[in-house]
């Protein structure tokens, strides 16, 4: 409509986070049609627009916002854009199935910095609790093409407190990583599984693992006093 189009050309100049809230209360209330939400999003359009355009879809019932819509959102240069993307997708846990392969995507183009790291992380942490994003991340950590930096940073994702139980896909990873990593990475691999709480069932897929990798010769006495400990835990 009219109304929305204006109320929505007024967002690339907003004043502050008060009139960014009157911007998306006023666009509530009319009930503008999707097509012209779906339109701001355009990444033609400046990214405040976008991201009111975001917000409202979030909050109408009928807004009919897809996994598709906020996929490249997540990885946005404009950080309060992306910050909207990643608070939009954690009320849609199950969007995890349609994003896996946009996680894998970006990971293989990421160069590693810091701060793109620590924002996939995050999102990763949203759905990590989905099969298929479980699947991504042990395909990922396997993968002798993806970084250093990246791996590190899976590992955190695999401990994360959200996760009730270790999903079957993992084990094997992990004892992958134990058997054939560098030292760097098997000491982060070794504080991820100390960190774990698995089921009987589950031992016998990593405990061979941590045997192998307690008689490596280059370990620190911090990882080695964690191995241990788990080797102990870990035997029925």
């Amino acid at each position: 409509s009219d109304a929305a189009s204006v109320l929505l050309s007024t967002a690339n100049d907003l004043k502050d986070r008060a009139h960014e809230h009157a911007v998306i209360y006023a666009l509530i209330q009319i009930n503008p049609a999707i097509s012209t939400l779906q339109a701001a999003l355009n990444k033609a359009r400046h990214p405040d627009i976008r991201r009111v355009a975001l917000i409202v879809l979030s909050q109408m019932h009928d807004g009919g916002l897809t996994a598709s819509d906020v996929a490249g959102l997540l990885s946005a240069e404009n950080e309060a854009l992306r910050e909207a993307a990643i608070w939009v997708a954690g009320f849609h846990p199950e969007w995890g199935g349609e994003l896996a392969d946009h996680f894998v995507s970006v990971l293989k183009e990421q160069g590693g910095s810091a701060e793109d790291l620590f924002n996939t992380q995050r999102q990763l942490e949203i759905f990590v609790g989905q099969s298929s994003i479980q699947s991504s991340v042990a395909h990922l950590l396997k993968d002798s093409s993806t970084t250093l930096p990246v791996k590190q940073m899976l590992l955190k994702v695999m401990s994360h407190e959200s996760l009730r139980q270790i999903p079957e896909v993992w084990l094997q990873s992990m004892a992958d990583v134990m058997e054939s990593e560098s030292s760097n990475l098997l000491i982060h691999t070794i504080e991820t599984v100390s960190q774990w709480t698995l089921s009987a069932d589950k031992h016998s897929a990593l405990l061979p693992a941590l045997v192998t990798a307690s008689l490596r010769g280059d370990l620190p006495l911090e990882s080695q006093l964690a191995l241990q400990k788990s080797i102990s835990r870990f035997k029925p």
